[in-house]
């Protein structure tokens, strides 16, 4: 049950999408996962490429524009 609801939100939509290097955690893929609460469901971890990005809910990286501060109290 867990592994076809799995698929219908990771490998299928990225097979839709011609997205290759996406949707399953294998040898050669870009690795990206979302790990979320189970409590509220909001965003705990996001590793893309193999990279950390968010880390206990709060970014460890920003983009060009981003400044650190613009996420310390939310907004």
């Amino acid at each position: 049950m867990h592994r076809v609801a799995l698929t219908t939100v990771t490998q299928a939509p990225a097979q839709v999408l011609g997205l290759k290097q996406k949707g399953q955690l294998a040898v050669g893929k870009d690795a990206d996962m979302l790990l979320l609460d189970s409590h509220d469901l909001s965003i705990d971890t996001v590793i893309a490429k193999g990279r950390c990005l968010v880390k206990d809910g709060r970014p460890r990286v920003y983009g060009t524009f981003e400044k650190p501060q613009q996420f310390a109290t939310g907004g």
